[in-house]
């Protein structure tokens, strides 16, 4: 596998995060992933700056300038929202992917940045066992390690279900 040179950022927390941060690395990409608690200022820290300036002094020392895109994927819209401000504030032509559950969120937002694309989690995932039923293909089952605990997945196969 070929590994890619410029790094991709994930920021969020939850399985959204991990997934995409999995499946980035798999392909070559290099990964700095922020979870959502490292943006939190903490009751015994004294901030003086805003919420958000303190979020994008967090993205400048992670090096987001350096990244060749930026994936927001936090399982909450209003983390994302705050991740997204913060992000295009520090960085103006880099792409960045944001995941919005709420699509009346996406239509209000979908024209406000340049080099953005909200996308709905939900709607990926519906049209894509849609896909499945139409195309015929089955889904297997594997079990999947993941901190100590075997979890499974649904991954989409050609061929019957197992």
């Amino acid at each position: 596998m070929e590994q890619r040179a410029s790094p991709v950022m994930v920021l969020g927390s939850g399985r959204l995060s991990l997934r995409v941060q999995e499946m980035l690395q798999a392909k070559g990409y290099p990964v700095v992933h922020m979870h959502s608690a490292d943006f939190d200022e903490g009751e015994h820290t004294e901030i003086q700056e805003s919420s958000l300036e303190f979020i994008q002094a967090q993205l400048m020392a992670k090096g987001i300038a350096s990244m060749s895109a930026i994936i927001i994927a936090d399982a909450k819209d209003d983390i994302n929202l705050r991740l997204l401000m913060a992000a295009r504030a520090v960085v103006a032509d880099t792409l960045i992917v944001v995941a919005i559950f709420r699509g009346a969120i996406i239509d209000k937002l979908s024209n406000r940045y340049t080099n953005v694309t909200l996308v709905n989690p939900a709607d990926v995932a519906a049209s894509h066992f849609v896909d499945i039923l139409e195309n015929g293909n089955g889904i297997v089952r594997r079990p999947r390690v993941f901190g100590g605990a075997i979890r499974r997945y649904v991954e989409p196969t050609h061929g019957s279900i197992v």
